[in-house]
C-alpha cells in the first residue's frame, strides 16, 4: 500500500513540475496600453507594432533649421526609428543648424516607463497616429512633427518636413501635410514593441 501511495505522489510530482514553456499569446488591441504607452498600429502577426506616449512631449519645438536638407525622406511604417537617428546625425555635425532643443532629440532623450527607445515617427505612422488618436487621447489641436523631410523637387522644398493637423478632421487645416523646419510644431514619440 506504501509503494502505491509512494508511487502516486512520485506520479504527481512529476506531473505537477512539468516544463510547459509554451505560454498563450496575449491578446493586444489598438488602444490599449502596452509597453510604455497606447498601441497605434499592430503588424499582421497581432502581436508586434507600435505605441504613442500618452501625452506630447514639446510643444511649439523646430524640426531643424530653414534651409537644411538631410535626405531623411522615408515616409513609410517601420521608419520612424532610423529617420530620428539620421536627424540627430546629421545635426550634430552641421555647424550651420544646431538648434538647443528639437524634435528628434527630445524623442531619442524620452525615458518613459522604463522605455528610452522612443523616437520621432516617419509620416506614414504619424498618419496612423492621427487615424487612431482618440484611442491615443491627449493630442491638441495642432500640427505634429514627424521624421520625414519632403522629398524635394525643387530647391525651395528642402526647407519642409511633413507634418499633420491633429484637430478636428473637418478642419481646414486637415489637407497641410508640409511645415518649414523652423516653424514650431508639437512633438509626440512613439516606440516600436
Amino acid at each position: 500500500m506504501n509503494r502505491i501511495i509512494s508511487l502516486s505522489l512520485v506520479v504527481f510530482t512529476l506531473l505537477s513540475c512539468s516544463d510547459n514553456n509554451e505560454s498563450e499569446p496575449i491578446s493586444l488591441e489598438i488602444g490599449q496600453f502596452h509597453e510604455g504607452g497606447m498601441i497605434f498600429y499592430l503588424d499582421d502577426s497581432g502581436q508586434h507594432g507600435l505605441v504613442a506616449a500618452q501625452n506630447d512631449q514639446a510643444t511649439h519645438v523646430p524640426w531643424s533649421c530653414q534651409g537644411t536638407f538631410y535626405n531623411v525622406t522615408a515616409a513609410e511604417i517601420g521608419f520612424g526609428s532610423q529617420n530620428t537617428l539620421d536627424i540627430i546625425t546629421n545635426l550634430e555635425f552641421d555647424n550651420s543648424c544646431s538648434p538647443e532643443i528639437y524634435a528628434a532629440k527630445v524623442c531619442q532623450d524620452l525615458i518613459l516607463e522604463n522605455y528610452s527607445d522612443w523616437f520621432l515617427p516617419s509620416f506614414e505612422e504619424l498618419n496612423l497616429m492621427q487615424e487612431n488618436r482618440l484611442s491615443i487621447g491627449n493630442f491638441e489641436n495642432w500640427f505634429y512633427w514627424s521624421s520625414s523631410e519632403l522629398d524635394p523637387m525643387t530647391e525651395s522644398d528642402q526647407n519642409w518636413a511633413r507634418v499633420r493637423f491633429f484637430g478636428p478632421d473637418n478642419s481646414d487645416l486637415s489637407d497641410f501635410n508640409n511645415a518649414g523646419k523652423g516653424g514650431l510644431n508639437h512633438v509626440r514619440a512613439i516606440r516600436a514593441f
